[in-house]
């Protein structure tokens, strides 16, 4: 029975016409039904937006992408329609990859995608899903940008939300911590020798200054189309 009512509540959450407040309902029924996986951090996999991913429940991020077939549902359905081959792409604050990889499969084999993810857990599952779709354009960059080269501490995110992972701005910043090394924009394009850049996600929790202050001459350079998250806490934090 609770096989068929999870597949139920993907057929109403990814395949039914969106209406407000639907993610609402998909939430309110996992919980009342008790619906979530009896192993909510173990990854499965599911396909969704045409690509393959290794997907956790216990992640809001995640959850999304599984029974609603998108997260940023807006955010998503423009830059689908706006990314064209040959772009090169980064996606700074890649998590599991969502933006990453759909970037990937829209810009092709003649694009680019460099996703930027310090997290360890993260940036294994980000990963998994490229290697699951074959996305040889996407590269993975192990190191935070910032606005300066060096080693900082990084605040590990809950696993109910694995996308608020962020630097600390200081040491009274509360949370476990694993170090992470840093860099510049602007010292990664020219250590690669960057020729191109179209688009920039950013979504760093708080420290999108940072990395813009990091990076000054590229994007100068470049003019690159971006998105990128406003946190009110975030940012006053830094």
């Amino acid at each position: 029975m609770k096989t068929l009512l999870r597949s139920l509540l993907t057929f109403y959450g990814a395949r039914l016409p969106y209406h407000p407040g639907k993610w609402r309902v998909v939430e309110a029924v996992l919980k009342k039904a008790s619906l979530v996986a009896d192993h909510p951090s173990e990854a499965t996999e599911v396909h969704r937006r045409g690509l393959r991913w290794m997907l956790r429940e216990d992640c809001v991020i995640q959850r999304s992408l599984r029974f609603l077939g998108v997260y940023e549902r807006e955010e998503t359905r423009y830059l689908e329609s706006w990314w064209t081959p040959g772009m090169t792409v980064f996606d700074i604050g890649a998590n599991f990859g969502y933006y990453g990889i759909l970037a990937g499969k829209k810009v092709g084999d003649s694009g680019s995608v460099i996703s930027f993810e310090p997290y360890p857990p993260n940036r294994e599952q980000l990963q998994v899903n490229r290697d699951l779709n074959g996305l040889d354009q996407l590269r993975i960059e192990s190191r935070a940008l910032s606005d300066e080269e060096g080693t900082v501490s990084f605040i590990v995110p809950p696993d109910s939300c694995l996308g608020v992972g962020r630097i600390a701005v200081n040491d009274e910043v509360k949370g476990n911590r694993v170090e992470v090394e840093t860099l510049t924009l602007d010292a990664y394009s020219d250590d690669v020798g960057l020729d191109r850049l179209d688009f920039i996600k950013l979504d760093v929790e708080g420290a999108e200054t940072r990395v813009v202050r990091g990076g000054r001459a590229t994007l100068t350079k470049f003019m690159p189309f971006m998105l990128v998250e406003i946190n009110p806490e975030g940012l006053e934090e830094f």
